[in-house]
């Protein structure tokens, strides 16, 4: 079964989908698809806008049978794919599939981090107080504790931080709630499934925690679909670096506190101390401003060094402190290992060299402040982590080729061996049907009265054009002041 036969015009869709269009630019995209995973060969298909390039690929998916991961840009795009296009194939195709959807575990409500939130001290503040009975109900009704579902609390609220999941709150098989744990679930589910939506987030953190022993969090796949390709250096660069914030350590301090408060006083003094010397160590650093400032192997010298020691010294103790009661439970040695890796990253940032394959950097955070390193190359790690690991590989997005070229992309991410490469045009006619207008008077958008100024500028354009506009934000919080 050919899937551009069931995209073309004679196909189910188009006996069953009033008003159905094929897409000649679609069939061939999924010709394409299909070739490339029937021969386990990799393929970068730039398809312009319109193409309908989600059901292009998500079908051979499905009749190719294997187990297929495919990775989006953004977790919007992954709610489409489960929500829409896969119960569409379903209903219309008849195609029989299990599918999926993984997030990255700060999207999924933690059990036990929610219980000892509960019984801590801070549970009676009344910025948490109002929203602990709804996230009570939420997790004793909602089947995957996904954040997104609980509309209720603002995406920005206080609470998150404190009872999410994540990689470094993982305490693995010997957690009490281990079994009911909505990350566990969603890891099951995935494993049942054929095909497993993510995001490129969390695909490249599997990688980078996977190792050569395997061990991530995906399940063993045979095939990768990327769609939004040509976000996936600036992805991987993030997850192939080191990274040491404020957050992190105050969180590191405030679980410590939490796994030894039978220690009383000295419990408090040790959590005080950790963050102490991380304020002490983050304001010593040069002020980065709104951006990412560059960190010179000289800037960690001086009072900078001697704050990095003292915060060095800090997490040395917490980890030799909870080394020594590791036997006592898995949360106890998992902190452990966290103040290791701590150790271990603020290091590695700290002696970056000049020159070299890597860039060390600081930035500001909300209101805290971070230092990482990240790789200035990633085409190697690529070539060597994904390329020449998974069997198939399909790259698709409307923005690959350079004036129609795909020479760069293929530079930047290591595709320095034959593989399949195909262009499928936009089915709309941009000169006739298209504008493109930049505003030169707008201030940066990081300004105080940006929002303001873009009210004013959106709004005549609606009265220029009549209605009928799409405004398309990058936060919840510049949506919802927009609108």
């Amino acid at each position: 079964m050919r899937a551009a036969d069931l995209l073309g015009p004679t196909g189910p869709l188009a006996r069953v989908i009033p008003g159905y269009e094929h897409r000649e630019g679609q069939m061939r995209m999924a010709e394409a698809v299909q070739r490339s995973l029937e021969d386990r060969r990799m393929l970068l298909v730039e398809a312009g806008t319109g193409t309908g390039k989600t059901l292009a690929y998500l079908l051979p998916a499905i009749l190719s049978g294997q187990k297929v991961v495919v990775s989006t840009g953004t977790r919007t795009l992954q709610d489409q794919i489960l929500d829409h296009d896969l119960p569409l194939l379903r209903q219309h195709l008849g195609v029989p599939v299990r599918a999926s959807a993984m997030k990255g575990l700060s999207n999924y409500v933690c059990r036990r981090r929610f219980a000892e939130f509960v019984a801590s001290p801070r549970a009676v503040e009344p910025r948490f107080r109002s929203a602990l009975p709804v996230l009570q109900a939420f997790q004793e009704e909602n089947l995957t504790g996904d954040r997104a579902a609980l509309t209720a609390l603002a995406e920005d609220h206080p609470v998150w931080p404190h009872i999410v999941s994540g990689s470094d709150t993982r305490v693995g098989k010997g957690c009490r709630y281990f079994d009911s744990c909505f990350v566990t679930q969603m890891r099951d589910r995935a494993r049942e499934a054929q095909i497993v939506v993510v995001n490129h987030h969390l695909f490249f953190s599997d990688l980078a925690v996977r190792g050569p022993h395997g061990g991530g969090l995906l399940p063993d796949y045979d095939a990768v679909i990327f769609d939004e390709a040509h976000q996936i250096e600036d992805v991987a660069t993030q997850f192939f670096g080191h990274e040491v914030s404020t957050a992190g350590v105050e969180r590191l301090a405030d679980e410590l506190a939490r796994a030894i408060a039978d220690e009383g006083k000295s419990a408090r003094a040790m959590s005080d101390a950790l963050v102490v010397a991380a304020g002490r160590f983050f304001g010593a650093l040069p002020d980065p401003g709104l951006g990412r400032a560059h960190l010179s192997r000289e800037t960690f010298a001086g009072h900078v060094e001697d704050a990095l020691f003292a915060l060095d010294d800090a997490l040395g103790r917490v980890e030799e402190h909870l080394g020594q009661r590791a036997h006592e439970s898995d949360r106890l040695a998992q902190l452990a290992r966290r103040a290791a890796e701590q150790r271990r990253q603020l290091i590695q940032i700290a002696e970056t060299p000049e020159g070299g394959q890597r860039v060390a950097y600081s930035e500001a955070r909300g209101r805290g402040r971070m230092i990482g390193s990240r790789p200035v190359d990633v085409s190697d790690l690529l070539r060597s982590e994904v390329w020449e690991r998974v069997g198939a590989v399909v790259l698709t997005s409307a923005t690959l080729s350079t004036a129609g070229d795909f020479t760069f992309i293929r530079r930047r991410l290591g595709i320095d061996f034959e593989i399949t490469e195909a262009r499928v045009s936009s089915p709309f006619d941009y000169a006739q049907q298209a504008a493109l207008y930049l505003p030169t008077s707008m201030p940066d958008p990081r300004a105080p009265d940006y929002l303001a100024r873009a009210v004013d500028e959106i709004t005549q354009l609606v009265a220029m054009t009549g209605g009928g506009a799409f405004v398309l934000c990058t936060s919840v919080r510049a949506m919802r002041l927009l609108a």
